[in-house]
């Protein structure tokens, strides 16, 4: 080994003064600094001002691909701290303060040479998905066309800013600023060239203590595992998909350690063991089943691979932003409805292998339909939260499919095909979640105290409602719309839940957690212009200010609801008291509420209908003013006063 290869060096040494040339591998995460970690880095460099030493600035493990015009090296470790340093030598160079001496010799040691000839030979790349953005906006200042589709475009994007100005502000001189950066920050290099050496490296990077989620560690296991044992088939693979991977959970928004844990424990489910626990513990597992001196395993690691690869296309089909051209109209609209639910956990394994297994675009659209109307009638509803979760029984439904597809059961009595699969979802909601328990768990019995307003779901229970209201009236809807947080730059741009009767307005109850408070047919979804001046008012008051301040506005058909229902609650109130007291007050509010949520039940029935259940309930009535302790009837003859 060379010198080179484990002393503390200089940035120029590193780059060997320009005849080594450095490649982030796709494989590689993209660039994840933040301004903290820069800040971090200008605060070395000026504190090197003031001293004379060599500083310590972290580790740089190599790996040598091949010799061209230069010496070509991927980069195992170190590539967040390598990739910002020669950010801020790009800068340095843009800004053209430096000496032609130091200008021409910083852009042909750190970018490129060849580039008047028409031989551009780049001395650091990033991986496909980025580098262009890079090179293009750091290297080229050409940022007018570059568009910021992920994190890491973002993160990017803002080293080149804040170096800017960190150049512009400070009082050092910037020939001084980049010869500290390239002579005076020590880097340890480290480029073994022995394939089984580079691999026991990832395992070292997986267990010095250093924060990475469970898919980095099975990364660097499986290039461990194909360095070792000289499988070059395996880290073909790896080379090829990995970069896939994280381009699409980084376009579903799954760029955490802990989204990407759960992503590979959804994966794993599937792919081999339903044991919940295990599932927090891939890594662990993987080594144990797949040892590093098992050289007949690869196949299956393999396959893994392309599995996740394949997995992590379902991901960006549910959670991402983009048209999507490989899926079906159908499908798109029931994945849209599942990304927009509270939590999907539980039939995510499902989804993946369904689009794992399953080509025909029809059979999916009918499979996801029933899936979207299980996960919301049983997870959704909150029926779950009071029961065993039954998630051992979709993850094993799963991993069955999946494995078993198109195959015989043992007994050869049927085949694991997708009417397999059918069949199973239903048997579990009409045991699990049917029609009566899905009401039971949207409508308040009168000794309960759950408060819808904390319930998860509600706004995309509402945001339905809505889009049913608006499809009576031929207009279209976007949930997502509906749905959107708040934009703290954009005031009165989305919906929030409110309460119709306020849980502060005290005129006919001054009981703040009176249940007709904290039923479901109490809420709305509105804009908060709407409801800022009369949040607290008297429940006719609000529904007539809700009316006219919707008259001119299309798509907000659940408000002007309002106003007919209270109105046949008026007429009917009327009919049986003559005086205004707080007990005519009550009642007329309680029968509003009644009718209000008579009709989201019965809409919710025919939402997220199941045919063929057997308890299957085509409509109920919503009564308070009895003797029961629920207000659901199945059949106005149940009702009782």
């Amino acid at each position: 080994m060379n010198k080179d290869n484990y002393e503390l060096l200089s940035l120029k040494d590193i780059f060997s003064h320009g005849k080594r040339s450095f490649v982030i591998p796709e494989y590689q995460r993209g660039y994840s600094w933040e301004k903290k970690q820069r800040e971090d880095l200008l605060i070395d460099i000026e504190n090197l001002f003031i001293s004379s030493y060599r500083h310590y600035t972290g580790t740089i493990v190599a790996s040598y691909k091949r010799t061209e015009e230069v010496e070509i090296y991927d980069i195992v470790d170190g590539q967040q701290r390598l990739t910002t340093i020669v950010i801020l030598l790009a800068v340095i160079y843009n800004q053209k303060k430096l000496t032609v001496i130091n200008q021409n010799e910083l852009f042909s040691y750190f970018i490129a040479t060849g580039v008047d000839k028409g031989n551009t030979i780049r001395k650091f790349s990033l991986n496909s998905l980025l580098d262009n953005f890079f090179y293009k906006h750091i290297i080229l200042e050409n940022q007018d066309n570059e568009e910021i589709l992920t994190k890491s475009h973002f993160n990017i994007s803002n080293a080149f800013d804040e170096f800017s100005i960190w150049l512009k502000e400070t009082n050092y001189n910037h020939n001084e600023i980049y010869r500290i950066i390239t002579e005076r920050l020590g880097l340890l290099f480290y480029a073994p060239k022995d394939g089984a050496e580079i691999g026991i490296m990832f395992e070292v990077i997986n267990n010095r203590g250093k924060k990475l989620s469970e898919l980095e560690k099975i990364k660097n296991y499986l290039i461990y595992y194909s360095e070792k044992n000289n499988v070059k088939d395996l880290k073909t693979t790896i080379d090829s998909n990995w970069g896939i991977i994280l381009k699409n959970l980084n376009q579903a928004g799954y760029t955490s350690n802990d989204a990407e844990n759960s992503f590979l424990r959804n994966c794993w489910i599937v792919f081999a063991d339903t044991n919940k626990s295990r599932s927090y513990y891939v890594y662990d597992t993987l080594k144990e089943w797949y040892p590093a001196n098992d050289k007949t395993k690869w196949q299956t690691l393999k396959d893994f691979v392309l599995f996740l690869a394949n997995a992590s296309y379902t991901y960006q089909y549910i959670f991402g932003k983009k048209d999507i051209q490989e899926i079906s109209k159908i499908e798109k609209k029931w994945l849209s409805y599942m990304s927009l639910h509270a939590s999907i956990a539980s039939i995510l394994p499902i989804i993946i292998a369904l689009f794992e297994r399953v080509d025909n675009q029809e059979e999916r659209g009918v499979i996801l339909e029933l899936l979207e109307k299980l996960n919301f009638r049983y997870y959704g509803s909150g029926i779950a939260n009071r029961a065993d979760t039954s998630q051992g029984d979709l993850f094993w439904y799963a991993h069955k499919f999946f494995n078993s597809y198109d195959n015989y059961n043992e007994e050869k009595t049927f085949i694991y095909d997708t009417n397999w699969l059918i069949n199973k979802l239903k048997s579990f909601i009409e045991s699990k979640a049917h029609d009566q328990l899905f009401i039971e768990y949207l409508t308040l019995d009168k000794d309960e105290d759950y408060d819808y307003y904390g319930w998860n779901n509600i706004r995309f229970f509402l945001a339905n409602y809505e889009e049913f209201l608006r499809k009576k009236h031929d207009r279209s809807t976007d949930l997502c719309k509906i749905l959107a947080s708040q934009d703290k730059n954009a005031k009165n741009d989305y919906y929030h839940k409110e309460h119709i009767w306020a849980r502060k307005e005290f005129s006919v109850t001054d009981d703040i957690n009176n249940i007709n408070k904290r039923r479901l047919g109490n809420f709305v979804l509105l804009e908060p212009s709407i409801n800022i001046s009369v949040s607290n008012d008297r429940v006719e008051d609000k529904i007539i200010e809700y009316f006219k301040k919707t008259q001119d506005q299309p798509d907000t058909y659940m408000l002007r609801e309002l106003k007919s229902i209270f109105d046949k609650s008026l007429e009917e109130i009327n009919s049986q008291r003559t005086k205004k007291t707080w007990k005519f007050w009550h009642e007329l509010y309680e029968n509003f509420l009644d009718k209000r949520e008579e009709k989201l039940i019965n809409f919710a029935l025919n939402r997220w209908r199941v045919d063929s259940l057997k308890k299957e309930v085509k409509k109920i009535f919503i009564r308070s003013n009895t003797s029961h302790n629920n207000v659901y009837f199945f059949n106005k003859k149940e009702i009782e006063y």
